[in-house]
């Protein structure tokens, strides 16, 4: 039995949806056709950057809009999303990058508050 590729299934739900709202919220909402536009740019910049397939990508959460675009572009991408809430001290996010091998850490809400303490050795990219 072939399992459907659930970013293809978001992404077509996109296309038939255009710009109705997909997540309404107290600061800017997003339509289907924004998630789809701006999860294809990320995706479009981590395959520039080099992931490979099945390449973990560390998403920092926390109940936001662009949380959502930046699972999608790291699915479309081809990569494993790591969800890590958004405020975790530098020590744990470290923990999180050496258990995965993590090269990449996407979000898509603005500047990452700490983000001097998430860089790692290697390649690592914040998208913003």
């Amino acid at each position: 039995m072939s399992v459907p590729n659930l970013a293809a299934l978001i992404v077509a739900r996109c296309v038939e949806e255009g710009a109705a709202p997909v997540l309404v919220a107290s600061g800017p909402g997003l339509s289907y056709a924004e998630l789809a536009q701006r999860a294809g740019a990320l995706a479009d910049t981590l395959r520039a950057a080099g992931i490979e397939r099945n390449e973990p990508v560390l998403v920092p959460v926390a109940n936001h809009p662009g949380d959502l675009v930046a699972f999608l572009g790291g699915w479309r991408a081809g990569g494993v999303v790591v969800p890590l809430h958004r405020a975790s001290p530098g020590a744990i996010v470290q923990e999180h990058l050496d258990a995965t091998g993590a090269r990449f850490i996407a979000r898509m809400d603005g500047p990452v508050a700490a983000a001097a303490q998430w860089r790692a050795s290697g390649e690592l990219l914040i998208a913003d």
